[in-house]
């Protein structure tokens, strides 16, 4: 996809306040949620003395987050605001790189690595929530398509992580 895609898509999403509204809730209130369900998931776990499971779910999003930050560092691939000149709706440092989405990796290891544990309803609304996500991070002119599917692949393997160990 091209900058001329980006600039319609950012004019769409721009040209009624409402719909600006709704992408820049539904980024907010899906990375709450997200956290919230992640949060949950570590107490019980905590409850039922599962300290294997609680370390894999604790390691495996740590080391996908780790990972996405160190492969922005490492590629340095500018936002779409910044290459193609349209206003995003997310306000980003001016210095933070796009690839990959670590919003994206973060929620698509979360729910792998619940579903790898077997904590399957909360992990397939965790990688439901992050497809969503991933349309907003779009939307927002904060990240190419690319980026979020490249954060939702790296995110899918380091989630597997604890299915291998477990």
């Amino acid at each position: 996809m091209k900058g001329p895609f980006y600039r319609e898509l950012n004019k769409y999403v721009r040209a009624e306040k409402v719909r600006r509204q709704w992408v820049l809730l539904l980024n907010e209130l899906i990375t709450y949620v997200i956290m919230l369900i992640y949060l949950i998931c570590l107490i019980v776990m905590t409850v039922h003395h599962s300290y294997k499971e609680l370390f894999l779910l604790i390691g495996a999003p740590l080391a996908g987050f780790i990972l996405a930050r160190f492969l922005r560092m490492i590629l340095k691939v500018p936002r779409p605001y910044q290459v193609l000149r349209i206003r995003p709706l997310l306000r980003k440092r001016s210095d933070s790189y796009s690839l990959p989405s670590c919003h994206i990796a973060s929620a698509f290891v979360i729910g792998v690595s619940l579903c790898s544990l077997h904590l399957t309803a909360p992990g397939i609304i965790v990688i439901i929530l992050g497809i969503i996500l991933a349309v907003m991070r779009v939307l927002a002119g904060a990240h190419y398509v690319r980026d979020v599917l490249t954060g939702a692949g790296l995110g899918i393997l380091c989630g597997l992580v604890p299915y291998v160990i477990h």
